[in-house]
Parts: structure tokens; C-alpha cells; sequence
């Protein structure tokens, strides 16, 4: 190993850990903002049923659809969630311990007069920055595309939810929209160049 190259290596390795630990501050923020939107939806979900209660009436049966979907939904996102966070925390926490103790043994090595070659911690620093450069991309892949399969998740949701629908029931909700339809329609679209 050269003293080049253990400058190389050491500023990837620094670069590899701050950039890491970015993507875990902004894998994190994600994840707590998905959980104050669930939050925030079984809330609602809960208020509705009460304002019924208030009322003196019970809370009709969509209402505790509803409430019974969010609960179960709720707890497989829960449990879901802290799996894949324990796995990316455990991940994480590996590729730091080897990348500190590489960029720490390319130290001593440096600050050894006369050092020698020490190809072992040339392999072994050099592994471990393209481990870590491969887990920071690979991370940002996945925080780049979670939307994404939020999306196509929802849609298969939707499709679902229609397969399962009563056709009767289908067909009134149908009805209902187009009744809704005539008596609001949309506006017109506006010409292009004009303000709408």
C-alpha cells in the first residue's frame, strides 16, 4: 500500500460514512413520517366512529370496517416497518464497525515511520470502501424508489378492493358518482395561454 493510496482510501471511506449516515438520518425521517400519516388517518378513522357515539347512535358498520382494516393494516405496517428497519439498522452498524476499523488501521499504518507494504489492509480497506460505497448507492436506490412502490402497492390495494366489492354494491356506487357527476360537473378546461 501506498501513501497515495491511503489517502484515497481514507477520504472514500470518510466520504462512504457521512454520506451513510445522511441516508439513515433521511430513512429514518421517512419512516417517522409514515407513521404520523397512519397515525393521523386511524385518528380520523376513530373520531368519525365517536362523533356517532356522542350522538347516541352506534357506529354504523362501515365505520367499524373501517376502524377494524386500519387496526389490522396498522400493526402489519408496525411489524413490517421495525423488520426492515432492525435489518438496515443491523446492516448499517456492521458496515460502520468495518469501515472505522479500516480507515483507524489505514491511520496507524500512516503514522508508522518507514511503514511497510501491508497488502492485507490494502485488500482489506479497499473491500470495505466499495462494500460501503455499494450499501450508501444501494440505500439511496431504495429511499429513491420507496414512492414508487408505495404507488404500485396502493393500486394493487385498489384492485383488490374492487374484486372483493359486492357487484350490487358496486353498481350503486357507480350510480351514485354519475348522479354526482351531472348535477357538479367539471369545468371547462382552460384555453392554453389564458389564466384559468
Amino acid at each position: 500500500m501506498t501513501d497515495d493510496y491511503a489517502a484515497i482510501v481514507s477520504a472514500v471511506i470518510a466520504a462512504v460514512l457521512v454520506l451513510g449516515f445522511v441516508e439513515t438520518h433521511a430513512f429514518l425521517h421517512m419512516g417517522s413520517e409514515h407513521a404520523k400519516n397512519a397515525l393521523a388517518e386511524g385518528l380520523a378513522a376513530k373520531a368519525d366512529a365517536m362523533r356517532n357515539i356522542d350522538a347516541g347512535i352506534a357506529p354504523s358498520e362501515a365505520q367499524l370496517a373501517r376502524l377494524a382494516a386500519m387496526d389490522t393494516r396498522a400493526s402489519r405496517a408496525r411489524t413490517a416497518a421495525s423488520g426492515q428497519l432492525m435489518a438496515a439498522g443491523c446492516v448499517w452498524i456492521g458496515l460502520v464497525l468495518a469501515l472505522v476499523a479500516a480507515l483507524c488501521l489505514v491511520v496507524l499504518w500512516a503514522a508508522v515511520d518507514g511503514h511497510g507494504p501491508a497488502r492485507w489492509l490494502a485488500i482489506y480497506s479497499s473491500f470495505c470502501a466499495a462494500l460501503g460505497v455499494f450499501g450508501v448507492a444501494l440505500g439511496a436506490l431504495a429511499r429513491a424508489l420507496q414512492p414508487l412502490l408505495g404507488a404500485f402497492r396502493n393500486y394493487l390495494r385498489a384492485e383488490r378492493f374492487e374484486l372483493d366489492m359486492d357487484p350490487q354494491k358496486a353498481a350503486e356506487l357507480q350510480r351514485h358518482l354519475a348522479e354526482y357527476r351531472r348535477s357538479h360537473p367539471a369545468p371547462a378546461p382552460a384555453e392554453p395561454g389564458t389564466a384559468p
